[in-house]
């Protein structure tokens, strides 16, 4: 039987839920997740809990805040002119949105305060602050690719 190691590539099922029960996120119905491990793919948590299972194992884990999305940083409020928001994106407390910087690298917001000519966006993870729980099904181990 395979055991996970810290750059092995690993298929599972799971299915995420919030402390109080609330799922967020599951591959219930849609395609296993796949990951490289040791790429910084995953939150820490989920890949440290990964490490040293085996093959067809299941198993559920506790992931602290800190080692999941991280805790929720102040300062990361930022008002955004209505004028350049995508047209498709509703304008209401509560929508989660992906801004991009020009750099390349996206950021999920959440609008906080809408006004008539500007958005509050929280840049906080939508789940900073937050522990949360796995149940996890290893379906498959496979030793890293080397494309050297």
């Amino acid at each position: 039987m395979k055991v996970v190691k810290e750059d092995s590539v690993v298929t599972f099922d799971y299915v995420g839920k919030l402390k109080d029960g609330k799922e967020f996120d599951s591959t219930e119905g849609k395609k296993p997740f796949k990951v490289a491990l040791g790429k910084k793919a995953i939150i820490p948590g989920l890949e440290d809990a990964l490490i040293g299972r085996k093959e067809n194992e299941e198993f559920d884990v506790v992931i602290k805040s800190d080692d999941a999305y991280g805790p929720r940083q102040e300062g990361l409020s930022q008002e955004i002119p209505m004028d350049i928001l995508p047209k498709d994106i509703p304008k209401e407390e509560g929508v989660v949105m992906q801004l991009n910087y020009p750099d390349g690298k996206a950021v999920l917001a959440t609008i906080t305060k809408v006004e008539k000519d500007k958005v509050t966006v929280d840049m906080n993870h939508p789940l900073a602050g937050e522990d949360v729980s796995f149940h996890v099904k290893i379906l498959k181990v496979e030793e890293p690719q080397n494309n050297d």
